[in-house]
């Protein structure tokens, strides 16, 4: 029988691990926080690898989903913010990164709905031509500490949501949230506004205009069984991929 829940596709990252043979396998990685946010939201979620020599083409995997989040990143390559202070996101892992790319930008052209969260979320700007600060430390040095040090279901600073948004619908004017980035949106692609600030003004969420497709700095896939608020954005992700099913076919 065939689901009648939207299919979410959800990027991996690519993980080097010793396997019991004690030889080093390659796994496909991501926090089971995002499928229990998919499922709680009603989706159906499929996890899509990204690594390259291991991921059909983009255009199959969009024509296989009805939407589309982008996850967090992993830990940083060793010398990153050392050897070179300023990486461009891309330097941090180039298979993924421009897998990734490809994938947001056939998603875009077919008006699919899109999430993105920490990096999937400065991933989607950069796709569409947003920009990025590249170190939080060194060019908004007076901030906030934006990695905390506390678990991700601790929120550990508070962001104003900005009048006629769709995420202040969900959150209200002001919540808290957790933070773990050491880069950040300096200016959201055209079509896009955005929808929260941190209170040392750092970009904290972006949305588009005249479509769906959202991107958080924070991770709401770690609050929203505490904070009910939380699951909305991931309700409201569900409904639009739905529609965008029923209308589309998955014809992309």
């Amino acid at each position: 029988m065939n689901s009648t829940k939207p299919v979410i596709g959800i990027t991996c990252h690519l993980a080097l691990q010793p396997a019991p043979s004690g030889n080093i396998q390659r796994f496909h990685r991501l926090s089971a926080q995002y499928t229990m946010a998919i499922l709680a939201a009603g989706g159906l979620p499929m996890l899509l690898g990204t690594a390259t020599d291991y991921v059909p083409p983009p255009m199959d995997v969009i024509s296989a989903v009805d939407g589309l989040l982008l996850s967090g990143g992993t830990d940083l390559p060793t010398g990153s913010f050392s050897d070179n202070p300023r990486p461009p996101l891309r330097e941090t892992d180039p298979g993924r990164y421009d897998y990734e790319v490809a994938l947001v930008r056939e998603a875009w052209r077919c008006g699919m709905p899109m999430m993105g969260i920490c990096r999937g979320h400065q991933t989607l700007v950069e796709a569409l031509g947003g920009r990025l600060i590249l170190n939080i430390a060194k060019d908004h040095p007076h901030g906030l500490n934006h990695y905390q040090k506390e678990p991700p279901t601790s929120p550990s600073h508070a962001i104003t949501l900005l009048p006629d948004t769709r995420l202040r619908g969900w959150l209200g004017e002001k919540a808290h949230v957790n933070s773990f980035h050491r880069q950040a949106v300096a200016e959201p692609p055209a079509g896009f506004i955005v929808s929260a600030r941190s209170e040392d003004h750092l970009v904290e969420a972006i949305e588009a205009q005249g479509r769906f497709a959202l991107g958080f700095q924070f991770h709401p896939e770690w609050m929203f069984q505490s904070r009910l608020e939380f699951l909305q954005p991931f309700q409201a992700f569900i409904q639009e991929a739905d529609s965008f099913f029923k209308k589309n076919r998955r014809s992309c």
